[in-house]
């Protein structure tokens, strides 16, 4: 996860695929190419679809990523495990 001021938002397109506004989360491959599928699915936001209102909104993506990756998540009380 990569967190931006404003002054260091990258200029490219392809990271404003629905608009220049922020907060806005978006999920990119390995590559750094944008995951476009993976947006928040609250119809209130279908106009800043990378807009995340909640953290359950953000994990529910998250997760979303995971299964699409066939990632398995375990959880300890202290500790998130991934399993490829």
């Amino acid at each position: 996860m990569v967190n931006t001021e404003d002054d260091e938002e990258p200029f490219e397109e392809e990271y404003r695929p629905d608009g220049k506004y922020i907060p806005r989360l978006l999920f990119l491959d390995k590559n750094g190419d944008l995951l476009e599928q993976f947006k928040n699915k609250k119809a209130e936001y279908k106009n800043y679809a990378y807009y995340y209102s909640s953290p359950a909104d953000i994990i529910n993506s998250m997760k979303e990523v995971l299964r699409f990756y066939e990632i398995e998540v375990s959880m300890n009380h202290d500790f998130v495990f991934l399993h490829p």
